[in-house]
């Protein structure tokens, strides 16, 4: 059953939160992805990919 392996405790946040705080949200609660909420209605998932496809594009060309 599904309800034995999910977690209890589901974390959610707005749209709009800044990027270091989505990065620190994923390693503080040792989460692979960032559900994003507004009046109750699941907007979408944001994954460690993307978080990391949106940290590369931050790096400027030179130092790639």
């Amino acid at each position: 059953m599904a309800s034995r392996i999910c977690a209890s405790k589901i974390e959610h946040y707005r749209p709009g939160l800044p990027l270091d705080q989505a990065f620190a949200r994923i390693l503080e609660n040792d989460a692979g992805c960032l559900l994003v909420v507004a009046a109750g209605q699941l907007l979408g998932i944001v994954t460690e990919r993307d978080l990391l496809e949106a940290a590369v594009t931050l790096v400027p060309a030179h130092r790639r």
